[in-house]
């Protein structure tokens, strides 16, 4: 009866370390050594408890800014493509260009002076940005530059 008194004693002791394990979260390691060496003060048993269900889980929030910051360079690609091929006008990109950043710039993905189509530097900027973030080739954005900038 001693030894199971132990070893559930234990348990509880390192509980915040399992639950961390469990739910994969980040800093997992810091906690586990927080629990082991200061869970006795009991008000770091407790700050670690509460730590092991509130964190953020490994990955979760840069996984969903990649997520979104890829979904609005995909549209805006696609948005560029339809304007290029004449399947919108200019009025009909900007406006639709204009919901796009209103939509992500409350997700704080695109800043305000980020993107901008009105004159040709500012397209130079969209290129750049989307080289840059991997959504275009480097022959890509050599070919659309020489083809919209004549460089």
């Amino acid at each position: 009866m001693e030894f199971l008194s132990i070893i559930l004693g234990i348990a509880i002791y390192v509980l915040p370390t399992i639950i961390s394990y469990k739910r994969d979260i980040k800093d997992k390691g810091t906690l586990m050594l927080i629990n082991v060496f200061l869970g006795w003060t009991t008000i770091a048993w407790i700050i670690t408890l509460i730590w092991s269900f509130s964190g953020k889980k490994e990955g979760q929030e840069e996984k969903s800014i990649k997520d979104e910051e890829s979904e609005y360079l995909d549209t805006l690609t696609k948005l560029a493509q339809l304007k290029s091929l004449g399947a919108l006008s200019e009025d009909e990109f900007k406006n639709k260009k204009s919901e796009l950043d209103n939509r992500f710039n409350s997700t704080k993905i695109v800043d305000n002076n980020d993107i901008k189509e009105e004159d040709p530097a500012n397209s130079k900027k969209n290129l750049k940005y989307l080289l840059k973030h991997g959504r275009i080739t480097k022959d890509r954005y050599e070919e659309l530059m020489r083809e919209h900038h004549g460089e």
